[in-house]
């Protein structure tokens, strides 16, 4: 979070969350992904909604730490500053880190995947481009998400300019023309994939969630209760089909909007727990995103050949041992 602005509990105990729901995701699709096991459990997958939770925390928190900054002189400058400095130097650094890997012992890591130079400069210029395999995904796959958050924050900054009465207006108009466009004019070349995609719209309800918050309304106890309630049978709802790119915004991303708001506000309201194991995990969420692939994938391979077997206990030990990965790499190069 922003120095200038306190913490908010809710939101760390909520992004520690969504790096879980994330791990434990990508644990189960390592073991489908290499032949292990066949099909994926509909629970664990649902672990993908990690990443819609996050969109909606990012367009939270991006308008809690803007704050009154809107045609400011100087501050989309300085927001798009610490935005860079605080997402890509340690994305740079284990995209090269894997690069390394991958030329030099791509039997561990590369699974069908080559470095192509094109590639490479396109995954650390945040710009959609597809591998050598038909995947459109960086070379670090878990970046794609930063492609996303990359495109918000030039969104972010550029909107900044203008009075904060008209930002929602503005960045709905661009976000829901980039999606007509992409509908209307396919196939469109692989670079515009993110400025096209529905996802968009989940940070728009982040940024609608945070404008709430930052406001004068107070929401009952009550409703908050049954906002969280309605996120999660939201979140439940889809458990047996998990719904395409297209869907992810109505399934996920509104069920994290309410789990988001009624979380919020019960913290507003003194009616939270707030646990500060999962706060210090909030913290290292964005460390352990980027490192857990690392942490499965070394552990698959150990466990494949020791055990070949007890699959759920190497999902289990995968989410538990990725957060101290990831929070070891928040104290040291983070």
């Amino acid at each position: 979070m922003n120095s200038e602005k306190p913490t908010i509990f809710s939101i760390q105990m909520l992004r520690a969350l969504a790096a879980f729901l994330v791990v434990i995701a990508h644990a189960q699709v390592h073991l489908q992904a290499r032949g292990i096991i066949t099909d994926l459990n509909p629970l664990l997958d649902l672990g993908r909604a990690g990443v819609d939770l996050f969109f909606v925390i990012s367009g939270f928190i991006m308008i809690y730490i803007a704050g009154n900054k809107f045609s400011k002189p100087g501050a989309p400058r300085d927001f798009l500053t610490k935005r860079i400095i605080r997402v890509v130097p340690i994305y740079w650094i284990y995209t090269f880190f894997l690069g390394a890997l991958m030329l030099a012992l791509p039997q561990l890591v590369s699974h069908g995947k080559t470095v192509e130079l094109i590639h490479f400069i396109a995954s650390i210029s945040f710009i959609p481009w597809e591998n050598n395999i038909g995947y459109i995904k960086p070379l670090l796959a878990v970046g794609w998400t930063l492609n996303f958050e990359i495109y918000f924050y030039l969104l972010f900054t550029a909107l900044l300019f203008i009075p904060k009465k008209y930002f929602l207006v503005g960045l709905s108009t661009i976000m829901v023309s980039g999606i007509l466009i992409g509908i209307f004019l396919r196939p469109l070349p692989v670079f515009m994939y993110v400025m096209s995609s529905p996802l968009l719209l989940e940070f728009l309800l982040g940024c609608l969630v945070g404008t709430i918050y930052t406001s004068q309304l107070t929401l009952p106890k009550w409703t908050a209760y049954f906002l969280v309630i309605l996120g999660i049978v939201g979140f439940m709802y889809s458990i047996s089909d998990a719904p395409l790119v297209s869907q992810r915004f109505i399934l996920w991303g509104i069920p994290s909007a309410f789990l988001i708001t009624g979380v919020l506000f019960l913290e507003k309201t003194n009616s939270l727990h707030i646990s500060p194991l999962l706060v210090k995990l909030g913290d290292s969420s964005y460390s352990l995103y980027l490192t857990h692939i690392f942490t499965i994938n070394a552990l698959g391979k150990i466990w494949v050949t020791v055990f070949n077997d007890y699959f759920m206990l190497y999902i289990i030990l995968a989410t538990i041992l990725s957060p101290i990965i990831g929070h070891v790499a928040y104290l040291v190069p983070e």
